[in-house]
């Protein structure tokens, strides 16, 4: 935030707000059909919904890696809406 300039901050309540905010706008103006978004099998549960509802609204695809250590990962699942 050190360079940043008024108008490029945005304060919310918390993170489940920022994170819907993001998928809101930044999702639906950069995802379409047949884009993949990624998250991971760790993520709460107010970060994987703002991002299935997306893939669903605009047809991309929810993949979930599967974190094994901190240097690893492999795909196991893949949701096409």
């Amino acid at each position: 935030m050190a360079r940043a300039l008024p108008d490029e901050i945005i304060f919310v309540r918390g993170a489940t707000e920022g994170i819907n905010l993001v998928a809101a706008t930044f999702g639906q103006q950069h995802i379409g059909e047949g884009d993949e978004i990624v998250i991971t099998n760790l993520e709460h549960h107010a970060n994987i919904v703002p991002w299935q509802q997306l893939a669903f609204a605009k047809g991309a695809k929810l993949r979930v890696a599967q974190l094994m250590t901190a240097a690893h990962c492999f795909w196991t699942s893949s949701v096409s809406y």
